[in-house]
């Protein structure tokens, strides 16, 4: 979905977060932004881009899911390894 380094960057910082959520103590909105923007030297306009195809692509798979009860098996990466 990604090509860009910078998109790339920010959807990693962006799991990150979800990987390390029980160790963070405040999830706010701003909170969350900052620690993105931290992590990856963005400015938020370009985290609001990346997060908001990556909450299109979730409600995608969500309704998959809800309709067929499973996911396709080719699982499709948020970013294209080739130009990382």
């Amino acid at each position: 979905m990604f090509t860009k380094k910078r998109d790339i960057q920010i959807a990693d910082a962006v799991l990150e977060l979800f990987r390390r959520s029980e160790h963070i103590e405040n999830f706010n909105k701003k909170h969350l932004y900052l620690l993105i923007r931290e992590m990856t030297d963005c400015k938020t306009h370009y985290i609001t881009k990346v997060v908001n195809v990556m909450k299109k692509h979730q409600k995608k798979m969500l309704n998959e899911y809800l309709e067929t009860g499973q996911f396709n098996d080719i699982q499709q990466e948020f970013w294209d390894n080739e130009n990382y």
